[in-house]
């Protein structure tokens, strides 16, 4: 529960209209508690009302939810509404990063475990990239969720190819505020214009310091993929969106 809590206050709290930094637990839990306690208790509404705020499309007469039920940015009343709330993103959480799967694996839980779930320098790459499938899942649910899971990664982890120096916790948030990535996924009009806004991003690889981390970091995406770039990886992004194409194709299919 806690993880959860922790990337949903992100949601809500790294908004375009008023950004605000979210301290670590680990490192500043002073400060964490108050953050968490001032979000989920003193600004809710006094009211009890378990309101769910979701995003609807209508065809004629025939109405479509998309999303969550709740949104992830919703206004939010204390009691129910709350705990419905944080439950609703906990389920979607363990459907999206904690399959138990014992049969045969699907292309989405390879991809969680081989390439998300490993941790070789900072978590942070990850956290963004969780946070971002949640707050796609609230707004446009699992439709073209695979499309999403691959784009998003090339964004989010495009940090690991196009820095000279290392990724830190830093220059994860930096990034998601600079390209504003949540906003544009809570607040575009539909999926296809984030999915095209996404596959419009350029990757511009940073040959300087190859060794390390960056170097296992694409040997684990080629592997997965199966590509392989030029010694300077020059052609990375260009083989790595080839190589999503035909995924995305073939799931379509």
């Amino acid at each position: 529960m806690e993880e959860v809590v922790k990337l949903v206050t992100k949601a809500r709290k790294w908004n375009v209209l008023k950004f605000e930094e979210v301290p670590s637990r680990r490192t500043d839990p002073k400060n964490w508690k108050a953050i968490i306690t001032d979000e989920f208790t003193s600004r809710t509404n006094k009211t009890g009302n378990d309101i769910a705020y979701s995003l609807w499309k209508k065809h004629g007469a025939i109405l479509e939810q998309l999303g969550n039920a709740y949104a992830i940015r919703q206004p939010l009343s204390d009691g129910t509404n709350f705990i419905n709330y944080i439950i609703s993103y906990i389920e979607i959480y363990k459907q999206l990063f904690n399959s138990q799967t014992k049969s045969e694996i699907d292309f989405y839980d390879k991809f969680t475990q081989n390439i998300i779930n490993i941790i070789d320098g900072t978590i942070d790459l990850k956290a963004l990239y969780q946070l971002s499938l949640l707050c796609y899942i609230s707004k446009w649910g699992s439709k073209k969720l695979i499309e999403a899971s691959l784009l998003i990664f090339r964004f989010v982890y495009s940090l690991r190819v196009s820095q000279e120096t290392r990724v830190t916790e830093k220059t994860v948030i930096n990034h998601n505020k600079s390209m504003k990535l949540i906003d544009y996924i809570l607040l575009l009009n539909n999926e296809k214009e984030l999915l095209d806004w996404l596959r419009s991003y350029t990757v511009i690889p940073n040959n300087r310091n190859i060794g390390g981390v960056k170097s296992r970091f694409i040997n684990r995406v080629e592997c997965f993929f199966s590509f392989k770039t030029k010694q300077d990886f020059s052609d990375y992004d260009t083989q790595l969106l080839a190589k999503m194409k035909q995924i995305i194709l073939q799931k379509n299919e």
